[in-house]
């Protein structure tokens, strides 16, 4: 990592939720979505064992729903940079 002064660092945007694109994005998304929907039907099937999906779709959103949509606009955002970057 290059010398960057601390009071410079502090005005970067931190990626650390960003996607490579926008379609690997929303494919996570919707994973996620898809695992918590099949497991809150299925409680009354097979019980707590659901809870087994869990880390599964946290690691799909990397974190809460919340952490997901932060990468959600941090991936809009490395979008619209790259096609402004490109002209």
């Amino acid at each position: 990592m290059r010398n960057i002064p601390i009071w410079e660092r502090a005005t970067f945007p931190s990626r650390s939720y960003a996607s490579g694109n926008l379609a690997i994005h929303l494919l996570r998304g919707g994973a996620a979505l898809a695992i918590s929907a099949i497991g809150i039907a299925a409680i009354p099937k097979i019980g707590w064992w659901v809870l087994l999906a869990a880390p599964v779709v946290l690691w799909l959103l990397r974190g809460c729903p919340a952490c997901w949509l932060m990468g959600l606009l941090q991936t809009f955002e490395m979008s619209a940079e790259r096609r402004r970057t490109r002209r």
